[in-house]
């Protein structure tokens, strides 16, 4: 069995009652082509079978780290924990439902190493439940906080940063929105600035209609939140952006294929 006692990579995992998807997301790190990483799965007091899992795959890689919360803390909670308790170089993200493609990290290291790159990110597939394609969603070539007053166009399961230049923050306790306040946080208030696509699609994120971030009120209501708390804007400034936020994102579900060529061709062709 693989161990690493100063891995490249720490991965973070969030999970609470995903038995159904969990062993294909952690299988899928797992199976990475890359592999020094360690997995920091934070179970947030799952009722289901999904600490049993979890358990179960830890036996078989050491590389696999389990924390349980002390009572739920929801996402923002849970990745915190993780975050406290990393050994990498690197952060990482990965939800209990979604899946990274085997060239994932390999691709994202060797591009930060060459680069000097702090931040990145990747284009994603978007799955069912089922696992079939729905469409791919494409991200801007470079995004820095101010690019940011509109959409949040981070995958947070694309994401990787540099640790040491962001290891004093933490992911603000939101319910909906909180990976991208934490985005922001580390924009505005850490020594990375801007953030860099790696033009591959390197995961799957796996689209549901049961979780928080699929009611729409909620999404309008802590994208409001986030560029007020955390990307410097006042009320109405806030307002507009998410006036703006809600008629990209119809755009982005209903014509991924309009989204991705024009709302990022301007940046690509920079």
């Amino acid at each position: 069995m693989l161990t690493f006692s100063n891995p490249t990579v720490s991965v973070i995992m969030p999970v609470y009652n995903s038995e159904d998807y969990l062993f294909a997301s952690i299988n899928s790190v797992v199976q990475q082509t890359f592999g020094s990483w360690e997995l920091l799965i934070i179970d947030d007091y799952s009722s289901d079978g999904s600490l049993k899992i979890c358990k179960y795959l830890s036996e078989t890689d050491l590389r696999i780290r389990i924390l349980v919360n002390e009572g739920p803390k929801g996402a923002a909670g849970a990745r915190n924990t993780g975050l406290k308790n990393t050994k990498g170089k690197y952060v990482a993200f990965l939800d209990a439902d979604d899946i990274w493609y085997s060239d994932k990290l390999k691709s994202q290291v060797e591009y930060m190493e060459a680069t000097g790159s702090n931040f990145t990110f990747s284009h994603t597939d978007v799955i069912d439940l089922e696992g079939r394609h729905l469409r791919i969603v494409k991200t801007p070539k470079s995004v820095s906080a101010k690019d940011l007053r509109y959409s949040n166009t981070i995958p947070c399961l694309t994401v990787m940063y540099r640790k040491e230049k962001a290891s004093d923050i933490m992911q603000p306790n939101l319910p909906s929105r909180n990976d991208f306040a934490l985005w922001l946080e580390i924009l505005n208030r850490s020594e990375i600035t801007s953030a860099q696509c790696i033009p591959k699609v390197l995961a799957a994120y796996r689209e549901n209609d049961y979780g928080i971030s699929s009611k729409r009120f909620l999404a309008l209501k802590y994208f409001w939140i986030c560029q007020y708390t955390y990307n410097n804007s006042g009320i109405m400034t806030a307002g507009f952006r998410t006036i703006v936020y809600f008629f990209i994102s119809v755009i982005k579900k209903k014509a991924p294929k309009i989204y991705n060529l024009f709302f990022f061709l301007r940046s690509w062709s920079k």
